[in-house]
């Protein structure tokens, strides 16, 4: 602690020093620098006072002092904080940011009835209250006032007043005293004994008028020498001459690693909340995990000794995002935390801060200067440490804003918003003048007020689509530039983290984001393939965000929770698995993954413990497991044991990562040909089944090239398959099957009970009974050709696909059956996700205008032609609770061609779209086409509830409906998971059976998008949730069968 218990050296004054300052020379929005000195930009001069709704003023130009009495004059003049926090205002007596006396006026927070009164407290040594605590306790002397209830626009005048054997505080309505504190320091202990005067506030709008200080005594002022240990040296290879810091470094292989302070290789793996207060809960009032640390340990010391020895001993050596202070220099570098845009956006955004981050208003003239206040507070932390790795700038901002696009927040704004005067001011210079801009984006706006006036988001365009991607980028300069050069400015001896986006980075802003960070940051929370164990998509997808970004990534959140734990693990990202098993699995194949990018320096695991089985908070009901320890501190050893080989081997497993493309498979006259159209040399094992045996090869294509692969005939095998860098597989029959139009078993396992569909014009197809590898059977074209119908009724022996009416529904009765008896189940909708006017729409067609019919041996053929033509209610986006956001604009018209493939042998069938297009005047986007599988299970909702698991992103690719009486299981699954199914029920009973693929494309009337090489969605009618098991074994079978021919 750097103030308390100085008692040596003080000054008694020959005669009092006095200082006055009624505000009066200042000019507006000014930190009153160099007599004053502020924290924050919410606090500052204005109207001849302080205003301020947020942050520290210091008194710079009075002495500290040890004995002193400080009387300003406080006006609250709105109480504008969150109803869930607490709001203070008042004056201190500050030795630094963890050591002050402060007294206050208080508003508690709703839970609390907003109820006011008064308090005199201490912080030490960042703790709140330390005057009423254990070992810091001071005695009360006699007083009153706690519970006054003080009123707005009441000015009150506040003294604090410090002796060496006291300290007192009083608030007074003109010379009538309304509180009186006191607390006795003649004692041994070592409480805050000096400091300077500074105005403080949190969530009140308020002013301050008429400071005045006497000095009565003086005390040398604290220096801030603290000492960090030396770096202790580590057991690796030395890349380039240290600094003295953490660095970063690229190789002769243009390999990325962190380096340590001696210019030692250094892969980062850390975990988040290492911490002792981890984590409240507000259903509790207290948190489960700090209040079992307390009983076990003591206090924070003792706890971190034990947990740092931990983390060591399961090869972490990072203490990431949300560590305790007391966890520092036990042995692992640590990450500091800016929040620079988080928060500033609750006082001026871009995207408002609702029940997320938010994003800031980086046009607001005090956007730079929060940044440089901020940085300088968080430089007093790191600088000069050796074990600090550097700084984050934030966490999760809204980069997408509420609906999808953050600039679509901007024409939402009000016409003296500083963000949407600086957006006109840009249009207007990149298309001329108003008319320009109105051309344009399709509007009408007479002049620049009625752009600023204007609240509507521009219908849907390819200009608006340019106009948001070039914008985005201006603002993403003005974020990361200011943050960046700020933390440089303040440390420049630290690295800048980033701002740890949320799973996905828009594309605008990676180049942006690489030029003012030195290491990029995201949180991903993919899924993994249990089966294969393989991890799915995000390998590829941080590659090509490098090829942009250009510097070394680190993942900062990821995790995989399990049901096993206990925990209800309903909120919160993450794929559940059952077992932690399962998790200890996925955490490995994840770190590999990682470990094995040449450009990923690092990972930080999400996180150190269990989040409280009753949530966090209403607005953050995080309930899952994410922890390496439960909140009883025992940790899931299968996970540690995991965690503890993977990390210790990360160091040497990141020597061999090399950068790869993507490889090209084809048959050019009869040849197996192998292009990479990337930057980067691709690299990837071929195998073959060819004459009843297996055949191997280990391929490399340099980038921009072809080749074709030596060693076997590959044209004369019964197929190719390919495993590129990342674990994706290609399968491919040889041309020489050209024209037979065959299913070919391409795994290593018998196929059976499998279906296959060739699209075209005239489709063929097959159901697969038992397929041995290699092997192939001919697709069966239709025998009875697309005829056109009135009604559909498709009933087999397992299940039923009906539908008599016109009412636009593919399918409005689906019901599974078995030994003559059948099931309802529900309807199967088709809808399109778009957005009119900038608000989301989910709109499901109104009209059947045409249903064809065809068949053959194996199945049906539907295709329908859907409509939406007339007015009504549309589905807009609904909160937790089922709450609908209000309809802002009538549906968006659109016609549809849909097909479904019914099969004879299996209660399946296979939907996909065709083709969209629009009917509608407006122009719209296309966001996504959805299938509803709707329960209504007996014919009826009662009862219906989620099968599984009642958690999101379940690792079994199978959702469904059930009923808790009747059974049944009515869903969907997609077997490459090109569709996102996601069935979940909200609070207000409302089920959402989602099944959606990605299409993003704007739609002007009559313009069509076509669903080329669109994958089927399977949707599957079960009499009983055991048959569920049954289809997500076909489906993953059925990613082993390839069709060959044309």
């Amino acid at each position: 602690m750097l103030a308390a218990g100085l008692l040596l050296a003080f000054a008694v004054l020959a005669s009092a020093q006095t200082l006055t300052d009624d505000f009066s020379k200042y000019a507006d929005g000014d930190e009153g620098w160099p007599a004053w000195q502020a924290s924050a930009v919410g606090i500052g001069m204005r109207n001849h006072s302080v205003e301020a709704d947020g942050g520290v003023l210091q008194w710079r130009e009075a002495p500290y002092a040890a004995a002193v009495t400080f009387t300003c004059e406080l006006t609250v003049q709105s109480e504008a904080g969150q109803p869930t926090g607490w709001a203070t205002a008042g004056i201190g007596l500050r030795s630094d940011e963890r050591n002050y006396w402060q007294l206050n006026l208080v508003r508690a927070p709703e839970k609390e009835q907003f109820r006011h009164y008064l308090e005199l407290h201490e912080c030490l040594d960042g703790q709140w209250l330390a005057e009423s605590q254990e070992g810091s306790r001071l005695p009360r002397k006699p007083g009153g006032g706690d519970t006054y209830n003080w009123q707005v626009n009441q000015t009150y005048t506040l003294e604090l007043a410090l002796t060496p054997t006291e300290i007192s505080g009083r608030i007074a309505v003109g010379e009538q005293a309304v509180g009186r504190f006191a607390y006795d320091l003649a004692g041994d202990g070592r409480p805050v004994r000096g400091g300077r005067p500074c105005l403080r506030v949190n969530s009140m709008a308020v002013r301050f008028d008429n400071a005045k200080v006497v000095v009565a005594q003086t005390a040398p002022e604290p220096k801030d020498e603290r000492q960090f240990p030396v770096w202790t040296p580590q057991d690796a290879e030395k890349l380039t001459e240290g600094t003295g810091f953490f660095s970063t470094y690229r190789d002769k292989d243009g390999r990325w690693w962190l380096v340590d302070p001696e210019g030692k290789a250094y892969f980062d793996v850390g975990t988040d909340h290492c911490n002792y207060s981890a984590h409240f809960c507000q259903a509790l009032g207290y948190a489960p995990y700090n209040r079992n640390m307390e009983k076990k340990y003591g206090g924070p010391d003792a706890w971190a000794e034990v947990e740092t020895a931990r983390l060591k001993s399961w090869s972490f050596n990072t203490l990431a995002a949300g560590h305790h202070p007391s966890t520092r220099h036990r042995g692992l570098s640590h990450i500091l935390f800016a929040s620079m845009g988080s928060r500033f956006a609750p006082r001026d955004w871009i995207c408002e801060p609702l029940h997320w981050t938010g994003f800031p208003n980086v046009f607001s003239p005090d956007w730079e200067r929060h940044c440089r206040l901020v940085a300088r507070q968080i430089a007093k932390e790191g600088r000069r440490d050796p074990w600090c790795l550097g700084t984050f700038f934030d966490n999760e901002l809204e980069w997408y804003g509420k609906q999808g696009d953050l600039v679509d927040e901007l024409f939402q704004l009000g016409a003296d918003h500083t963000a949407k005067r600086a957006f006109w001011d840009w249009l207007r210079k990149r298309y001329s003048d108003v008319a320009g801009v109105s051309k344009a984006l399709g509007t009408d706006y007479a002049d620049a007020a009625a752009f600023l006036a204007a609240t509507a988001v521009p219908p849907q365009s390819e200009q608006l689509a340019a106009v948001r991607e070039a914008f985005l980028t201006v603002i993403a300069e003005r974020y990361f530039k200011a943050c960046y050069e700020a933390l440089k400015e303040a440390d420049p001896e630290h690295l800048t983290w980033g701002c740890r986006f949320a799973g996905r980075a828009p594309e605008a802003a990676l180049a942006v984001a690489g030029r003012y960070t030195d290491v990029f940051t995201i949180n991903t929370y993919p899924r993994v393939d249990l089966d294969t164990g393989r991890l799915l998509e995000v390998q590829r997808q941080f590659r090509d965000y490098y090829a942009k970004v250009q510097k070394p990534f680190v993942i900062t959140e990821w995790s995989f929770p399990a049901l096993d734990s206990g925990l209800p693990c309903k909120n919160g990202a993450g794929m559940r698995v059952d077992t932690q098993a399962q998790k200890a699995r996925c955490y490995q194949v994840f770190a590999d993954a990682m470990i094995e990018l040449p450009f990923m320096i690092g990972y930080h695991y999400f996180m150190w413990v269990d989040e409280p089985a009753q949530g966090i908070s209403d607005t953050f009901p995080e309930d899952s497991n994410y922890g390496l320890v439960n909140v009883n501190d025992e940790p899931y050893t299968e996970l540690v044991e995991t965690a503890s080989r993977v990390n210790a081997a990360a160091h040497q497993r990141h020597k061999l990562s090399q950068y790869s493309g993507d490889v090209a498979m084809a048959f050019v006259g009869g040849k197996l040909t192998l292009r990479n159209d990337t930057q980067w040399p691709a690299r990837g094992k071929l195998s073959a089944l060819g004459g009843g045996r297996m055949q191997t090869a280990d391929v490399a294509v340099p980038a921009g090239e072809a080749v074709t692969p030596a060693g076997a005939d590959w044209g004369k095998a019964a197929y190719v398959l390919l495993q590129q860098w990342d674990g994706t597989v290609t399968r491919l029959a040889p041309a020489a099957r050209a024209g037979k139009l065959e299913a070919v078993n391409a795994g290593l396992q018998l196929v059976g009970g499998v279906p296959t569909v060739r699209d075209g014009q005239q489709p063929a197809l097959a159901w697969l009974h038992d397929l041995a590898p290699g092997t192939a059977v001919a697709l069966k074209p239709l025998t009875k050709a697309l005829t056109p119908v009135e009604q559909l009724d498709l009933t087999t022996e397992q299940a039923a696909f009906r539908c008599a009416s016109r009412s636009g529904r593919l399918f409005d009765g689906v019901g599974a059956r078995a030994n003559g008896q059948e099931l309802h189940l529900g309807p199967l909708d088709f809808a399109v996700h778009l957005t009119v006017n900038g608000q989301h729409q989910w709109v499901v067609p109104d009209a059947v205008e045409e249903t064809l019919l065809g068949e053959n041996d194996d199945a049906w053929i539907v295709e329908a032609t859907l409509v939406r033509k007339g007015e009504g209610d549309v589905v807009t986006a609904v909160d937790d609770a089922g709450k609908p956001a209000p309809q802002q604009a009538g549906p968006g018209r659109f016609r549809a061609r849909v097909r479904a493939v019914v099969f004879k042998s299996a209660p399946l069938a296979l939907v996909r779209p065709l083709w969209v297009e629009s009917l509608d005047k407006r122009p719209w986007q296309l966001v996504d086409c959805f299938w509803f599988c709707r329960p209504a299970i007996g014919g009826a909702e009662a009862d219906d509830r989620k099968g599984g698991p009642s958690v999101p992103n379940y690792y079994r690719r199978a959702e469904y409906w059930t009923d808790a009486k009747l059974g049944g299981a009515f869903g969907a699954l997609s077997p490459d998971d090109s569709w996102n199914v996601h069935f979940w029920a909200d609070e207000g009973g409302g089920f959402h059976p989602d099944a959606r693929r990605e299409v993003d494309r704007t739609l002007a009337q009559s313009e069509r998008w076509t669903a080329d090489d669109w994958p089927y969605l399977w949707v599957y009618a079960l009499r009983t949730e055991a048959e569920v098991n049954d289809m997500i074994r076909r489906a993953n079978q059925a990613a082993d069968v390839i069709v060959s021919g044309r």
